[in-house]
């Protein structure tokens, strides 16, 4: 899919702004998380190629498909985005213990997580 295709699929949204401070070894950023619920309409044969295209146009390169860590870690001099095109996750955010827990990961309508 196109970027400018792609473009047609994006949802009103309000945006929730989250600061997560530091916790234990997880330094986390000083730039909020960003979430995005039902951003995206994900009406195509292969949904992925939205969020691909979308991130693509936006200067998020290098994606992947098909699963996130599922252990404890983070970035020190890159970001991060996140989306959810087909099944359900809950995530851990900013460490154990001391960030946000996000259970409601699903489709439809999309998800994206914008991490600093």
């Amino acid at each position: 899919m196109k970027a400018d295709e792609a473009h047609t699929l994006v949802n009103q949204f309000q945006v929730e702004s989250i600061r997560i401070h530091p916790n234990g070894n997880i330094p986390n950023s000083e730039l909020p998380l960003l979430v995005y619920r039902r951003a995206v309409r994900l009406q195509s044969d292969d949904p992925a190629s939205v969020f691909e295209a979308l991130f693509k146009a936006n200067g998020w390169q290098d994606s992947w498909r098909n699963g996130i860590y599922d252990y404890h870690h983070y970035h020190s001099t890159a970001h991060e985005v996140l989306g959810v095109y087909q099944g359900n996750a809950t995530v851990n955010f900013g460490g154990e213990g001391g960030g946000l827990r996000v259970s409601e990961l699903q489709r439809p309508g999309g998800f994206v997580v914008a991490v600093g």
